[in-house]
């Protein structure tokens, strides 16, 4: 099997994160917060009068919000540790009343027990959104693009270093660098059926550009274009308890090195299924989420096969989350979950000298981790506010969570 070959199939995991809004960061673009933020926007009337939301939060949003978050995450798996030190900028502002731009980068610093550390910078990412009012539906329009200011054109021994960052069990707040440009149109369409029941239906298209993995591949790696189409319902069923569900499907094109196609994605379903109880000024979520294994085909020296090793994690899990508004300062959530993850790997002991190979990546056909976590927030004024972070898991891997943010509103 050829360099390129190895190389590509490494870099294909780093792009499965995608998964869900606040269990995992994975899935975080353009999927499957679309129907959610619509419907948060004003598909649920019956949830905004019964639980005091707004009943059109886009309109009330202040001009200008903007947050940095600084956190480490340290893992250990079979003896062998890795930890990310990430910081993460975001900023929103609102240049109208239905119009919002945002701009996020972010940075890391990976180590692993194997290999060297790596440091850099993320792409900037760019988000212009309008929501359209109707009588009893919204619909929002999306565009999002990728602005190539990232780390890329790696040496070898940096692209193995930052391979680890998009493995699916390590949740890792940041999960790559630079992956070229890309622009990522998307609509949603959400109807207010009745006082407790709301639908929507979502879509999008991610278009890629062609980039560098790292200096040795002698050709462009071309990504294969993404198209996704979901569904979300919400039943407010009392005042105070509701349900909702998603359905997100997604559709990989071929990738391609010098238009030959040299890898093809398996189609994937992301399932979501949340309950949300207000209990006096507490809320109570409930939530059950998975992602089916994608079926893969690489290129072998005769044609396209299935994979050996499947770089399509799926999982299956779900959690528990707590919110406590002690006072008007002071919030908390307190969260356990738990997540099989399905045909995921890992990096074997290989030394700090040696390069990855197809050889050395270590399959694991399950794995299952459980957590639990605190997550204050601390508000200084109606304005200002300061989050902060600590998680424990235990299972298969081992990790601890730590972190500190800011954010303002003006």
């Amino acid at each position: 099997m050829s360099l390129a070959e190895q190389d590509f199939k490494k870099t294909r995991e780093r792009d499965d994160k995608r998964t869900s809004t606040t269990f995992m960061k994975r899935f975080t673009t353009i999927r499957l917060s679309l129907c959610v933020a619509i419907i948060v926007a004003g598909a649920g009337a019956a949830q905004a009068q019964t639980l005091g939301a707004d009943r059109n939060p886009v309109r009330t949003m202040p001009a200008v919000s903007a947050s940095v978050s600084t956190v480490l995450q340290d893992w250990t798996y079979n003896g062998t540790g890795i930890s990310e030190l990430s910081t993460i900028i975001s900023s929103r502002v609102q240049l109208h009343a239905n119009l919002g731009l945002s701009i996020n980068v972010s940075q890391a610093t990976v180590d692993h027990d194997s290999l060297q550390r790596i440091t850099g910078v993320t792409d900037i990412q760019l988000g212009l959104s309008y929501l359209a009012d109707f009588e009893r539906s919204k619909m929002l329009a999306t565009i999002n693009g990728n602005v190539p200011t990232g780390k890329r054109d790696l040496s070898k021994w940096a692209y193995d270093a930052a391979f680890p960052m998009g493995l699916s069990q390590y949740d890792f707040h940041v999960p790559y660098f630079g992956r070229g440009w890309g622009i990522a149109p998307s609509l949603a369409w959400v109807y207010t059926a009745s006082e407790s029941v709301a639908m929507g239906l979502g879509a999008s298209y991610h278009v890629r550009g062609a980039f560098e993995p790292h200096r040795s591949l002698p050709s462009t790696y071309d990504w294969g274009n993404e198209m996704s189409l979901s569904w979300t319902g919400q039943w407010q069923a009392t005042p105070t308890f509701g349900f909702s569900a998603q359905l997100i499907y997604t559709s990989y094109g071929d990738d391609k090195i010098d238009d030959i196609v040299v890898y093809k994605a398996g189609n994937r379903t992301v399932g979501l299924l949340n309950a949300h109880a207000r209990l006096g000024k507490n809320d109570l979520f409930a939530t059950f989420h998975f992602r089916s294994v994608g079926e893969n085909r690489i290129r072998t020296l005769e044609a396209l096969q299935p994979e050996t090793i499947k770089y399509n994690t799926g999982l299956m899990g779900g959690s528990l989350r707590y919110r406590i508004r002690a006072t008007s300062i002071f919030m908390a959530d307190v969260e356990a979950r738990a997540t099989r993850y399905k045909n995921t790997f890992d990096v074997q002991d290989i030394g700090p000298t040696k390069l990855i190979r197809y050889d050395r990546i270590q399959p694991i056909s399950s794995m299952d981790i459980f957590s639990v976590g605190v997550f204050p927030t601390i508000m200084i004024s109606p304005a200002v506010s300061i989050p902060l972070r600590f998680r424990y898991s235990l299972g298969d891997a081992e990790g601890l969570e730590a972190g500190i943010g800011f954010a303002t509103v003006l």
